[in-house]
């Protein structure tokens, strides 16, 4: 099953449930399966409220296809925060944990590098330049040929917004269906590999964490989008409390890196933004003015849970041909109002609890804690200026570095109380009595 956390972002969009399906019915396995009392976690509980909350949403809504597919696609993906505090219960499958999901960011930024670089040169003929974009171009042709089948019926073919998949050969977005999903993704995981760098005690595994951030950052930089780039800023200023030689490492390769941005045009790239023609800019702004216009009486309960509603209005009354808010917070207002933002919010009030408290209680609980809070919270800042959970892969993989974080905060206070805390190197399996006797602060019994 941690075989996922490598193949999720590798695979398609498309194979993202399919991934979340069998998540959800390996947890379900091991509830039945379990000897003992399930923990439920505060942060746990608030997701469980979040999705309920959606889930009343649908009723309410006009677009019940999409709204209901929407709502299965979270049931499935809720099964990661929940899944993995379940099935991670030492530090050897913590560390492997973390080696996969770095392995994952590094083989995807690694295919987002190769992208650009067959694309901007000059010996690579056109047929070859664009290859690799888009990556899984041809399941989505073969996908496209199935929609026009004539036993798919046509109000199943209504619900779907766009028929052709963008193309976008001069960014790189590797496995993604968009550059900014793409960075959006490696900025999630780009303090787990920068973690992996400084804790793994293998040469070997350190050399393969060194080469993930390295892909990781060049991904990101090729990707081309300015959002991710002010995350990223916002992940390394976070992990400048990760510990003294995390610092030094990151200032010491600031002015290298400053090089890099300005060599590879991320400068040019991010000086768009102050640019008061720039057409991205400025769709973004008529549709942040539309949604406040609409949240003037929509406020309390949304216009229902999925983007259908919003799309239609912003097409229909705006005449503004774009999917979603462009803004996670913005989203999830419109979709199912004040609780619905309050929820998720309480989510990540409950997670930087958590990353607080397991910061507080060694120095290798405060370096994976300050991997894990700038990791998540760089994500949420990508969402400032995109919604961030309409890529499937993106809201499977955010749920599933929460559940993480729970197993994560479990095991290291368990290892604190035990007074063996190893640094990261493999460890035997705990014994029953370990696993049963986790630390029960915080928790609800069920």
């Amino acid at each position: 099953m941690l075989a996922s956390l490598l193949l999720a972002p590798l695979a398609p969009d498309y194979a993202a449930p399919v991934f979340a399906l069998v998540c959800l019915i390996y947890c379900w396995k091991l509830f039945r399966a379990e000897r003992y009392l399930l923990e439920l976690q505060a942060l746990q509980i608030m997701a469980v409220l979040l999705f309920l909350w959606r889930v009343v949403g649908v009723f309410y809504s006009k677009f019940w296809l999409n709204s209901t597919a929407i709502m299965f696609l979270w049931l499935l993906s809720l099964s990661g925060v929940f899944l993995l505090p379940m099935l991670i219960r030492d530090r050897k499958l913590l560390d492997k944990a973390l080696l996969l999901i770095t392995v994952g960011g590094g083989v995807a930024g690694l295919i987002g590098i190769l992208q650009h670089m067959l694309f901007v040169s000059d010996a690579v003929p056109p047929p070859l330049g664009t290859a690799l974009n888009p990556f899984w171009k041809w399941l989505q042709v073969l996908g496209i040929r199935l929609l026009q089948l004539p036993i798919v019926p046509r109000w199943i073919i209504a619900e779907i917004p766009n028929k052709i998949p963008a193309a976008f050969p001069d960014r790189a977005y590797s496995t993604f269906t968009n550059p900014i999903f793409f960075a959006c993704f490696l900025v999630l995981v780009f303090p787990i590999a920068f973690h992996g760098f400084f804790y793994n005690k293998k040469p070997l595994k350190k050399l393969l964490c060194f080469g993930s951030v390295l892909c990781i950052l060049g991904g990101i930089a090729f990707s081309y989008s300015r959002g991710p780039y002010l995350a990223l800023a916002i992940t390394l200023v976070l992990l400048l409390f990760m510990g003294w030689r995390q610092a030094v490492l990151i200032l010491a390769t600031a002015p290298a890196g400053l090089a890099g941005m300005w060599y590879t045009r991320v400068f040019h790239r991010l000086l768009t933004m102050l640019n008061t023609h720039d057409s991205s800019i400025n769709t973004r702004k008529k549709i942040w003015k539309a949604c406040w216009e609409l949240l003037k009486t929509k406020w309390p309960f949304g216009l229902g849970t999925g983007v259908e509603p919003l799309r239609e209005i912003l097409t229909q009354d705006y005449k503004i041909r774009q999917p979603h808010a462009h803004n996670l917070f913005l989203e999830l207002l419109v979709e199912n109002g004040v609780l619905g933002l309050l929820l998720f919010v309480g989510i990540f009030a409950f997670f930087c609890v958590d990353m607080f408290r397991l910061c507080r209680v060694s120095k290798e609980g405060r370096a994976l804690g300050m991997a894990l809070f700038a990791a998540v919270t760089g994500f949420i800042a990508c969402g400032v200026t995109d919604y961030v959970f309409y890529g499937p892969t993106l809201l499977q993989y955010f749920l599933l570095m929460l559940g993480l974080s729970q197993a994560a905060k479990l095991i290291i206070r368990t290892e604190s109380k035990a007074g063996s805390a190893p640094s990261c190197a493999d460890v035997p399996q705990a014994d029953e009595n370990t696993l049963t006797n986790r630390d029960s602060k915080d928790t609800i019994l069920l």
